[in-house]
């Protein structure tokens, strides 16, 4: 749900990508909305989601890497051993990565073992972790753990979040983006 505001964190977060870049992007709607909304070029991308390789393939000046595994029918993902092997494999200057729960105390977590195993991997090889999640996301956690919030460079939600949760995430070292607001009403 809340299609508008993902939208928008897809375009704040897609922003943030510089030219030369290379990326991890997992699966997700927000996350396929960074990858719809990304300009930067060349880049290099690495996903585990067939609805983000779908958003970029075809564009000029991109390198698209896909990780096999096991296909979770339900996510349109790869998961598993195989897909966690070949992301530890590779490298990458920042991954963006979704969140079914991110909170200030607690970090990045997921109810699913494999899709927190393969977030696990994407986050250990990037440089930098960006996590996109709208502000139904916030403050919660999960049952599985992905990365500490320390680990969390950049935090782009929208502007329906709690000021003080976005508030405990800055205390904590997060650089916190909010996606401007929408132009139309209802959204």
């Amino acid at each position: 749900t809340y299609p508008g505001e993902k939208e928008r964190i897809g375009r704040a977060a897609a922003a943030l990508v510089k030219p030369g870049e290379t990326l991890m992007i997992d699966g997700g709607f927000t996350t396929y909305q960074v990858a719809a909304h990304m300009t930067a070029s060349p880049l290099t991308i690495v996903t585990n989601s067939f609805d983000v390789m779908q958003a970029v393939v075809g564009r000029d000046g991109l390198t698209l890497v896909f990780l096999g595994g096991t296909l979770n029918l339900i996510s349109g993902t790869t998961v598993g051993p195989m897909t966690q092997e070949q992301a530890l494999q590779l490298g990458a200057d920042r991954a963006i990565l979704g969140a079914d729960a991110v909170s200030p105390v607690h970090g990045l977590s997921s109810p699913n073992a494999e899709t927190a195993q393969t977030k696990k991997a994407m986050a250990r090889r990037a440089g930098k972790l960006t996590v996109v999640a709208d502000h139904t996301k916030l403050g919660g956690r999960a049952v599985y753990h992905v990365a500490p919030v320390e680990s969390i460079a950049t935090l782009v939600t929208d502007d329906r979040a709690e000021p003080g949760v976005l508030e405990a995430f800055r205390a904590a070292g997060v650089e916190v983006v909010v996606a401007p607001g929408s132009l139309v009403k209802g959204d």
